[in-house]
Formats: structure tokens, C-alpha cells, sequence
């Protein structure tokens, strides 16, 4: 008691990360990046899950990347969020501050409706490359005109800024669809970067669910944020895709069930409702026997990355016909009700089971996994 400990510093690493600016003058640093990744760090789900994917390849790849914290203002400001602060352990992986001047090969910038709200300050960035990965269209719903930002008035601030014209990257082909629809883009790239799967993929198809064929009660689920978006507007539809009161069929829902249960007026018997990040995800899909996703019918879902994680886990996912744009054969396309039917059918045919789960273990293996993921990056980077 009332002893001071002192400890020095050791590196920008030890005993923790700090910007360069807080460093000794006298240490040598190096300003020189190979990627510089511009985000929202703050966000939960698939943005955070990405940029996650792109910094563990990028390092696996041996490159210096930089991370800078760019909030989307017209959400409430949060924290940057944890992983980030573990990744920055990383001798390859720096926070970059507004005071920094630095010199990268590729600029990525990730999310792109944090391009409206410009900051009071930016970091000195000299890039060779820049490149807006679209993970959100410029509007929320179909219905809506463009609002979360505007190609042009983009595209004019970054060659302002950085002084250099971007690339629109879009996440699914969906996403490069509507960008050209929309116009006021200038160039939006040829090449489709799905997002990273994040985690180690097996080399073959994991294990089934047990008892396929058999005369057993089967299990549906999802995971998903409740929200609105997130679930069928109409009643019937709503009932039908989720299997309401579907005799032999348990659907469990984790996160959140506000919405349904305001629609519905009740949960519906066979439903088991689970919070939110309760369970990990893994361990959740491992317990089903199909994986099923639709949504509101005006709402734009760019990807799907809970789709994906059910079809890397060997699980036959249902849709509605218009993810087909993105999945392609990876999963089973019908109408609400035509769910239960088809559940059944390819139950009890166990080889177009395990057809159907090779499909989708093998869409996440072409397009999700690292290597892929570093075969982009490298693309964009020198020689």
C-alpha cells in the first residue's frame, strides 16, 4: 500500500498498443502500410465480422495493415469494439489516428454509408489504390429512394481527400446490381468479394444432423437480430415460412421474437425462443436439421452472413426465390408455404440431403474462406 509501480514501455506493442504519434521521438517507425482499412468499428454483425476476416488474412499474408475508426453518425455512437483492440497486439496491425501521416498501397474503405457524415479530421493518407467495399446499398428497402449516400458526391470526396479515384466493390451480385441501376457510380468492379467466412473451413462436409430419413420430429431454425426487416409483413407468410404450429417440426429463433409476437399476436406453440449471442452460433446450428431465412419482402439483404455460416456447418438452408441471385444452388428456394413440404420431402431422401449440404459447403469454400479472401487482397496490391 502506497508503493508506485512504474513500467516502461518496451514497444508500441508492450505493454499495450499506441498510436505513433504517443511513441518516443527518438523510436524509428515505419509510415508505410500495404492496406489501410477505414471502418466503423463500433458495429455489430457482418461489417464487424469482415473487417475481422480481411485484418486475420492480411496478416497471415504478411502485409502491414492500418485500422481508422470512422463513425456512421446517424447511429448512436458506441466503442470501438473489442476484437479490434486484441488485433492491434498484432506487430502488423496499428490503430491509425486523425494526426497520422501515412503511405499505403491500398485504401479500403468498409461500409460505405459512413461516406455521408465527413469527420473534422482525417489522417494524411498517400494510397495508390482505393477501394469501397458495399455491404449496404444506398437504401434500405426497394421502395426507397437513395439515401444513405451518393456515388458521385463519394466518389468527388475521396478524390478530394485522398486524392485518388475509388473502385466500388460490391459483396454479392445483387449489390452490383442495384449500384448500376441506381447510377452515379463511376466504377464499380467486375470482381464480387463475398464476404469472409471468418473461421477455419474443414476440408470436407461436416457431419449431418443425425437420423436423416428416419421418422423422427425435425428441427428449423435461424439466428437473426429482430428487427422488423427481418421478418415476413404479412401474417400468413410469416406463419407459413416458420412453420407456426407445424406438427413435428421445432423451430428455434435466436434473437428476439418482439417482432413476430406483435404481428402474431402470440409465439406460436413450437417456437423456442433463444437470446441473442446466448448460445455461439456454431453450437446453435449444430442442434438443427435445417436453416431458413425470409425476410421482409421490400428489404434489401445484401448477403446473409447467417446463411452462410449454416451452409459452411453442413446444413440445408430454405429460402425465398430471390436469394437465388446470390446463393445459386447453395440452397433451396421455395414459398412460405411450401417450407414444411419440403422439409420433409428432402428428409427422407438422405442422398439429396447430403447433395444439398455439399452444395452449399462447397459455394462457402469457392468464394468464403481465407485463401480466397487473400487471393482479392492480393490482386489489388503490388507485385
Amino acid at each position: 500500500e502506497g508503493r508506485i509501480f512504474r513500467y516502461e514501455r518496451a514497444g508500441m506493442k508492450d505493454p499495450f498498443p499506441i498510436p505513433a504519434g504517443l511513441a518516443p521521438k527518438h523510436w524509428k517507425q515505419s509510415r508505410n502500410y500495404d492496406i489501410i482499412l477505414m471502418s466503423d468499428l463500433s458495429l455489430l454483425g457482418g461489417t464487424r465480422r469482415c473487417n475481422e476476416g480481411y485484418i486475420k488474412a492480411a496478416v497471415e499474408m504478411g502485409l502491414r495493415v492500418g485500422v481508422f475508426h470512422w463513425p456512421r453518425f446517424d447511429l448512436r455512437p458506441e466503442k470501438i469494439a473489442d476484437e479490434y483492440t486484441e488485433l492491434s497486439y498484432d506487430p502488423l496491425v496499428d490503430f491509425i489516428v486523425q494526426e497520422d501521416d501515412v503511405i499505403a498501397d491500398l485504401l479500403l474503405i468498409h461500409h460505405p454509408p459512413i461516406l455521408k457524415y465527413t469527420l473534422d479530421a482525417f489522417p494524411t493518407v498517400k494510397c495508390q489504390k482505393a477501394a469501397i467495399l458495399v455491404n449496404q446499398s444506398p437504401m434500405q428497402l426497394y421502395s426507397e429512394l437513395p439515401h444513405y449516400y451518393d456515388g458521385a458526391n463519394v466518389e468527388a470526396f475521396v478524390q478530394k481527400t485522398f486524392n485518388v479515384d475509388p473502385v466500388w466493390i460490391p459483396i454479392a451480385p445483387r449489390v452490383s446490381e442495384i449500384l448500376a441501376t441506381i447510377g452515379g457510380f463511376s466504377n464499380i468492379s467486375s470482381e464480387i468479394w463475398y464476404p469472409p467466412y471468418g473461421a477455419d473451413i474443414p476440408e470436407t462436409l461436416p457431419a449431418l444432423p443425425d437420423g436423416i430419413g428416419k421418422d423422427r420430429g425435425l428441427v428449423l431454425g435461424r439466428h437473426a437480430r429482430d428487427h422488423w426487416t427481418k421478418w415476413p409483413e404479412l401474417r400468413d407468410d410469416l406463419k407459413s415460412a416458420y412453420c407456426a404450429e407445424e406438427i413435428g417440426i421445432q423451430v428455434r429463433l435466436m434473437g428476439g421474437l418482439g417482432t413476430p409476437r406483435n404481428l402474431l399476436g402470440t409465439v406460436p406453440s413450437n417456437w423456442i425462443d433463444i437470446p441473442f449471442d446466448s448460445v455461439p452460433v456454431s453450437s446453435f446450428i449444430q442442434e438443427l436439421d435445417f436453416f431458413i431465412h425470409f425476410v421482409h419482402s421490400d428489404y434489401i439483404e445484401e448477403f446473409g452472413r447467417n446463411i452462410m455460416e449454416a451452409l459452411a456447418a453442413g446444413r440445408v438452408v430454405l429460402l425465398p426465390h430471390d436469394f437465388a441471385d446470390i446463393f445459386g444452388e447453395a440452397a433451396i428456394y421455395c414459398f412460405p408455404n411450401q417450407v414444411a413440404d419440403k422439409m420433409r420431402d428432402i428428409w427422407f431422401e438422405p442422398e439429396a440431403y447430403r447433395l444439398q449440404a455439399e452444395r452449399g459447403f462447397a459455394f462457402v469454400n469457392k468464394y468464403c474462406t481465407r485463401p480466397r479472401v487473400m487471393e482479392r487482397l492480393s490482386a489489388f496490391l503490388p507485385m
